[in-house]
């Protein structure tokens, strides 16, 4: 699963997660991920004061501290205009985990009652194709 965070300083996140086989003679499952520290237009930052590379094998708790130290990164880009969305977002159901952005509608092109149109029928499709596994809802935000 992909989720994109971004944030008000211009930085972001772009986190890939899997399961992975882990370990040398005792295999097992472990759920790791990457994380990509990205800018306003979804481009890996390699320079930071955080990472300069994608930071591997991040646990949950790794994630949120890596998460807060984007979110107090001095900015550095230009923003630009920050424009309204209906935002469908996911999560693995019963997970109690942070919610993902899995896809956002431009209110400024489709308008007001057809991107929440649009995000609802993405939700629909979106659970009958993966089933029970996910939840998911809508939400209003800026991008």
């Amino acid at each position: 699963m992909i989720r994109k965070i971004m944030f008000h300083n211009g930085y972001g996140a772009s986190i890939i997660s899997n399961k992975l086989i882990y370990g040398s003679s005792d295999y097992h499952y472990e759920s790791l991920s990457e994380v990509a520290i990205i800018n306003d237009n979804g481009e890996i930052v390699y320079d930071t004061p955080i990472t300069n590379n994608v930071i591997s094998n991040c646990t949950e708790s790794d994630i949120e501290e890596i998460l807060n130290k984007i979110k107090n990164l001095k900015p550095k880009f230009v923003t630009k205009e920050r424009q309204p969305y209906i935002k469908v977002m996911q999560r693995r159901k019963d997970s109690g985990k942070q919610w993902g952005m899995e896809r956002a509608f431009p209110i400024n092109t489709y308008g007001i009652e057809d991107a929440f149109q649009m995000a609802q029928d993405y939700m629909i499709e979106s659970q009958n194709n993966f089933g029970d596994t996910l939840e998911y809802k809508l939400e209003g935000g800026e991008e």
